[in-house]
């Protein structure tokens, strides 16, 4: 529990860098360097992989994300996504079994769902912070020019 809590911690403030501005590439991917490595350990220990596990399972978890990426990044209409986005996770379920098991393949859809949807709600935390607060922002009229009605 301490190790989850310090893992926890790590995220926070690491997602608080988040809130500062600057569209600077290289502090981007820093950040992306630092959150995936608070993800790898984070799936690591929650899913109890040992060392053989782990170099069998991140290959494809690289893998995994990249298609999801790509497909998240594609011009694509909401269903068509979503149904992408399904069979790329059953094509990679049946090779996360091989190497995991099924409980814990399961277990990984799930953590990596919670650990996605805390980072997002983190970061629109943080961003809500250092800027405008929810419900603050102008209204669709008036950020084209016209008067907000």
């Amino acid at each position: 529990m301490r190790k989850l809590l310090a893992l926890i911690v790590i995220i926070c403030a690491t997602l608080s860098t988040f809130a500062q501005p600057g569209p600077d590439s290289s502090r981007r991917q820093q950040k992306a360097q630092k959150i995936k490595a608070i993800y790898v350990a984070y799936m690591t220990q929650e899913l109890s992989l040992t060392e053989t596990e782990a170099q069998k399972f991140w290959p494809i978890c690289n893998e995994y994300e990249n298609e999801l990426k790509t497909t998240h990044k594609g011009n694509m209409d909401e269903i068509a996504k979503e149904e992408a986005i399904l069979n790329i996770r059953k094509k990679y379920q049946e090779r996360y079994i091989k190497i995991l098991g099924k409980d814990r393949t399961n277990s990984f859809f799930r953590k990596d769902a919670e650990f996605k949807k805390r980072m997002v709600d983190r970061i629109r935390e943080m961003r809500g912070k250092g800027g405008r607060q929810k419900g603050e922002g102008r209204g669709k009229k008036e950020r084209r020019g016209g008067p907000e009605e």
